[in-house]
């Protein structure tokens, strides 16, 4: 046997010290989670006592998930035009909207430039899904859908709704940050009214796992309540809702992702003056300060 020269030894160091390092960085991030989801459960535990009482109020249908004051709505089945509205302006941000078929059917090829592949074959998890207003969308448009929510009523609504499309839809009761998906297994994460039933350090976290979910190119969409509630006051005292400035959502998921747009639902601005209502959809892709070189940018 040759005898081992120094260097030698030295790249062998090298290496088992990038390997334990590598673990302690994993298993710091395993506590960090462990910590936060103990941190998130007094959250987690409000969230679902509030909207246990709220279905006792308002029913499970999809304007029942709006929470809708009916003394807003002096008509009839104004305040069911509104969710419909209200809906077609969150699917038209994604590009699935009924505007967008139109569109696509004069020219198939006519897709968004931010897709990173034909809808037809996404995968696409709901968070917070409730009775399941955008069920029949992603089931319809996608390949398949999992649509999850923590209120068990809720989700027995949406299989009760929806179930008829097979295997095409998934139903998951469960808390949103308990959630386990495979790496780069998602081509769609949305949540609608969900992280301002989080605190800080699980938005974060969720921010690098939703991340991690989604395969290169994939998207990301949320919305959020910011400052104010939808009727522009402050939350009530039984709401564990969380108000933030959209400032934070900004900041945080810009660390992991691109911002392909960004706005505020127009429709709160024109019946409730109310224009932060606010949502972000955003990109996987390499971010100029992240990895290695040959990581796909698409």
């Amino acid at each position: 046997n040759q005898p081992r020269g120094k260097e030698e030894d030295m790249a062998e160091i090298d290496v088992f010290g990038s390997i334990f390092d590598q673990k302690e960085d994993e298993d710091q991030d395993q506590d960090l989670t462990i910590a936060t989801q103990e941190s998130g459960e007094d959250e987690a535990k409000k969230a679902i006592d509030y909207w246990e009482r709220k279905k006792d109020i308002h029913a499970p249908s999809n304007e029942g998930m709006l929470l809708l004051d009916a003394r807003k709505f002096k008509k009839t089945g104004m305040k069911e035009k509104f969710e419909e509205k209200e809906r077609e302006e969150i699917l038209s941000i994604l590009g699935l909207g009924n505007a967008n078929n139109q569109s696509k059917s004069k020219n198939k090829q006519n897709r968004p430039l931010f897709w990173h592949s034909d809808c037809e074959g996404w995968n696409v998890i709901d968070l917070g899904a409730g009775i399941g207003r955008y069920t029949p969308t992603f089931v319809n448009k996608c390949k398949h859908i999992e649509s999850v929510d923590f209120v068990h009523d809720f989700v027995e609504k949406n299989r009760e709704i929806n179930g008829k499309f097979g295997d095409k839809v998934s139903f998951t009761c469960s808390d949103a940050f308990l959630v386990e998906k495979e790496e780069e297994s998602m081509d769609l994460v949305f949540s609608n009214w969900l992280l301002l039933y989080m605190n800080d350090e699980q938005v974060k976290v969720l921010a690098d796992r939703w991340f991690k979910w989604l395969k290169w190119g994939g998207l990301l969409f949320f919305r959020e309540s910011c400052f104010t509630s939808i009727g522009g006051n402050e939350a009530p005292a039984d709401s564990p809702a969380k108000y933030r400035d959209p400032t934070f959502y900004s900041e945080e998921f810009s660390k992991h992702f691109e911002l392909v747009k960004s706005g505020n639902v127009k429709l709160y601005e024109k019946y409730y003056n109310n224009p932060n209502q606010m949502w972000w959809l955003w990109k996987k892709v390499k971010l100029p300060s992240v990895g290695d070189d040959d990581m796909p940018s698409k």
